[in-house]
């Protein structure tokens, strides 16, 4: 049972309580409680929907030593503000636990941001190929909440893209 769902039992079964043995304040008490954790889970689920994602990587067949350049644009399509979005551009663990990694990557992967009504974030990063291979770029995963903890969402925001990297050819 998820975390914030058990809040909710905890506070319907007070409200119960307080009705039957006529609990006038702490009916007040666990009406309003319940009322806010609606709310706080009905904005949680809003915001992971209101959110597009799209991968753009300027190429997708590269060579030992060239760079490839990954931009993830993410919108929110609401107009009311996400108070925290965490965005995390997945890639293999064997593309980047080997030392030199398969794909070096500079710039960030991972972003916590707020984002707007009917705003935009960028998430940009490059890799440099230091080993042929064909590796997997993405999925991006969109993680969001309420400002409580009580409740969080996950979702795939865009689908993930495939880079091959041949060896150089002298």
């Amino acid at each position: 049972m998820a975390h914030g769902n058990r809040w909710i039992i905890v506070v319907v079964l007070l409200l119960v309580v307080s009705l039957v043995f006529n609990l006038g304040m702490l009916a007040y008490a666990a009406g309003a409680s319940l009322l806010l954790l609606a709310i706080a889970r009905w904005l949680t689920m809003h915001w992971i929907h209101s959110l597009t994602a799209t991968r753009e990587c300027n190429r997708l067949v590269a060579e030992i030593g060239d760079k490839v350049a990954v931009n993830v644009k993410v919108e929110n399509s609401s107009k009311l503000p996400i108070p925290w979005l965490l965005l995390e551009d997945l890639l293999p663990r064997r593309a980047l636990a080997i030392s030199p990694p398969s794909l070096d990557v500079q710039g960030t992967r991972i972003k916590l941001s707020m984002l707007r009504g009917r705003d935009a974030k960028v998430l940009a990063y490059q890799m440099d190929c230091n080993r042929r291979g064909y590796f997997q770029i993405g999925p991006l995963v969109l993680e969001t909440g309420d400002l409580f903890g009580l409740f969080r969402r996950y979702r795939v925001g865009a689908e993930p893209v495939f880079l091959l990297v041949y060896p150089k050819v002298t």
